[in-house]
């Protein structure tokens, strides 16, 4: 399933339980988000975007709750991701990103990921990563 998919599912869950008996009757996509278009209880049309977090870091960061993507360039030097603790982050999606073609990223956790830890030293280089409050998981690698 592709990151796109993915998105688009998680965004029906979040918008099919925001309000009562609203209806997605259609969606669009572009670059920058997505959009349903829904029927409202009263029958009216409206359309609802969804957009995630998006941060650019160049030093060690520890991802936090409301992170979604984070764009890393390790030019200078190498760079350690800290994902939160998987139990205190259920459901919770994160994107890393690598940017430059000098240093690798580590992404890593005191909570397992799938049994360790994570490196990119690819440019452009990514992993798609799901908290189930136990472990976090490896959705899709880039």
């Amino acid at each position: 399933m592709s990151f796109k998919h993915i998105l688009a599912a998680l965004a029906m869950v979040l918008l099919s339980s925001c309000a009562l008996a609203e209806t997605i009757i259609g969606t669009s996509s572009s670059a920058n988000n997505n959009t349903y278009v829904i029927r409202t209880p009263a029958g009216a049309v409206a359309a609802k975007s969804v957009t995630m977090s998006i941060v650019s870091k160049n030093a060690d960061y520890t991802a936090t709750a409301s992170d979604y993507t984070i764009i890393v360039d390790a030019s200078a030097a190498p760079v350690t991701i800290t994902l939160p603790a998987a139990t205190g982050a259920t459901g919770q999606v994160l994107n890393i990103k690598k940017i430059d073609n000098a240093n690798n990223v580590t992404v890593s956790s005191a909570s397992s990921i799938d049994g360790g830890s994570l490196t990119i030293s690819t440019q452009y280089g990514a992993y798609q990563v799901q908290s189930d409050g136990s472990t976090w998981h490896v959705l899709a690698k880039n």
